[in-house]
């Protein structure tokens, strides 16, 4: 799964989630938010970014099972 996608599964679960990248240092990526806290992040180092979508995805699964109960992820 893309980043872009992951991202847009994620607001229609209503689940936040962000990314941010440093040039020599990688891409952060969290879930939750500054008025909430983060609950999960992690530092993916270049050359990984394929992953990010995927990371974004099985953290909030873990964290927040019961948004992912009903539909399936959507294809789009």
């Amino acid at each position: 799964m893309t980043i872009d996608q992951a991202i847009a599964e994620l607001f229609r679960r209503e689940i936040n989630c962000g990314c941010e990248t440093f040039i020599d240092a990688g891409i952060h990526l969290w879930i939750g938010d500054v008025m909430n806290d983060r609950r999960a992040e992690t530092q993916l180092p270049r050359g990984h970014f394929a992953e990010s979508g995927q990371w974004l995805i099985d953290e909030a699964r873990r964290l927040f099972p019961e948004a992912f109960v009903g539909p399936r992820l959507s294809p789009e």
